[in-house]
């Protein structure tokens, strides 16, 4: 499976990642989820996976975030914008 390396995200006024970006161009969030789902790419931060965590309380039921424990230079809410 492909991997691509996030550099940057875009970010809502409330600080939801919206989008993806890096040397691939940009993704809008709902399609890297479906990348993520589907198998077809890998998404990584640095070091870290970026995986889809389900939660009924937010907007479309699915958010983006990186693993745990790979320290906070690598969150998505931490990357410049794009």
């Amino acid at each position: 499976m492909p991997v691509r390396h996030v550099t940057a995200t875009g970010k809502a006024r409330d600080g939801d990642i919206t989008k993806l970006c890096g040397d691939f161009g940009s993704i809008v969030k709902q399609d890297a989820i479906s990348d993520i789902e589907d198998h077809a790419h890998v998404y990584k931060s640095g070091d870290s996976t970026i995986e889809v965590v389900h939660d009924s309380t937010v907007s479309g039921g699915k958010y983006l975030r990186t693993r745990p424990g790979g320290g906070t230079g690598n969150n998505l809410e931490n990357l410049p914008d794009c």
